[in-house]
């Protein structure tokens, strides 16, 4: 096939007694593809392995050991190994997001386009700099903020990022809200949404998708160290 839009999912590790993740992965890589026809995913993480049916619905996929140090940092090393491999394959721009989360629109590249028109890197802006967890945008300006050699390990992806990408990028960044964007993030909810039964109306979103947007909640057991080891939310 002859692909032309690109997909990275990464942010995600899966710890022993978090087999919950598998399935919230499962969910969005089925969501990505019901929603977004010709798209070439690749799935980067770390710890406890995605299932096999989450696997063969990628197109490349790397995942390593569970990396303490990739948690809380904006996981560069992985990240980095997604955006070398779209290089690698001819991709011009890509979706980077996390593999957590989903976009609650169909073809969601050309939309995401639209909002983009001459600039050249689409996300959120934070109060400390630019955030780092949904992006879209020329591959080559993400691989100029994702330098490992740079990445300063004291410090989480939107400052390294911010700090790192090359200066004359900056003035071509364009910032949308998370309820434009459609960012849905699905761990704090995840329990939620299974209750509800809500799963097949989320694949088609045909769903009240504001109600579970990026920002309001939080999660400590994807985003945070202190998460790691129990099932704490937030």
């Amino acid at each position: 096939m002859n692909f032309k839009k690109c997909l990275l999912l990464s942010y995600v590790w899966i710890t022993e007694n978090q087999d919950y993740k598998k399935d919230i992965i499962d969910f969005s890589v089925r969501h990505f593809r019901a929603n977004n026809p010709d798209l070439y995913i690749i799935l980067t993480g770390h710890g406890q392995c995605p299932h096999e049916q989450t696997i063969d619905m990628c197109d490349f996929y790397y995942w390593s050991d569970f990396k303490i140090d990739e948690v809380g940092k904006g996981h560069p090393k992985l990240v980095h190994k997604g955006l070398a491999h779209a290089k690698e394959k001819g991709f011009e721009r890509i979706l980077k997001q996390r593999a957590d989360c989903i976009i609650a629109y169909k073809n969601i590249h050309n939309i995401y386009d639209g909002f983009l028109q001459d600039k050249k890197l689409l996300g959120r802006v934070e109060k400390d700099g630019i955030n780092d967890l949904l992006m879209y945008g020329d591959t080559d300006v993400f691989l100029s903020g994702w330098k490992i050699d740079a990445w300063d390990a004291n410090f989480d992806g939107v400052y390294n990022f911010t700090k790192t990408v090359q200066e004359k990028h900056k003035e071509s960044f364009i910032f949308i809200d998370t309820e434009v964007l459609r960012w849905v993030y699905l761990d704090p909810y995840w329990e939620i949404i299974k209750a509800q039964n809500i799963e097949a109306k989320i694949l088609e979103n045909d769903f009240d998708y504001k109600s579970f947007l990026w920002g309001p909640r939080s999660s400590l057991r994807a985003q945070s160290r202190a998460g790691i080891d129990n099932k704490i939310i937030g």
